[in-house]
């Protein structure tokens, strides 16, 4: 597949009116979102080898699609023309990127944060820093946080590049006696 920067891509545009960006599969750090992202991979997987799609790149981690409108290959204008009437190409990989997504999040902040918190307490502070290396610990860690969304009546939002959850709220609904658990007490 072809790459090519947007500034370069509206330049070719000017001499090829054909080509133009897809919609739904167009994001950066600051834009797009989940089902953007995961559409982008699909036609990045799908369509790899095509000379009707350009990969598109640019400022702030700027991604998209670009694409002949008049290309004469029925599958890649069928999978343009079904986003029309459902933007999404692929659900099952639009789950893996939530996933991921979602595990970053984990990963990078939310799990620091819980841990964080449940030392305030000073019952836990010591559990905690004899559990915190404890591979087990941690995957019970993260199954509870998960397992409490659900109480908490949040969901995950999804923007730019990352997953969002209000974890305040979540970890204000992990029962005392869930976090005993953890600890086998």
């Amino acid at each position: 597949m072809k790459s090519m920067s947007y500034e370069r891509f509206n330049e070719y545009r000017q001499e090829n009116p054909n080509w133009t960006e897809l919609e739904f599969a167009c994001g950066s750090d600051y834009s797009g979102g989940v089902v953007e992202r995961a559409n982008y991979q699909y036609f990045l997987e799908q369509f790899a080898e095509h000379e009707d799609v350009i990969r598109l790149s640019g400022m702030f981690f700027s991604y998209g699609i670009g694409y002949n409108k008049e290309s004469t290959d029925s599958d890649l204008i069928d999978a343009v023309n079904a986003l029309e009437y459902y933007p999404v190409a692929d659900d099952e990989l639009l789950y893996e990127v939530q996933n991921d997504w979602e595990n970053d999040a984990w990963d990078n902040f939310i799990e620091s944060d819980l841990l964080t918190r449940l030392k305030r307490n000073p019952a836990f502070e010591t559990l905690l820093d004899n559990g915190f290396d404890n591979p087990e610990f941690r995957s019970n860690l993260k199954e509870l946080f998960y397992s409490s969304i659900d109480q908490s009546n949040c969901h995950w939002e999804y923007h730019g590049d990352s997953a969002w959850i209000n974890a305040d709220k979540v970890y204000d609904s992990i029962e005392y006696s869930s976090i005993l658990e953890l600890f086998g007490l």
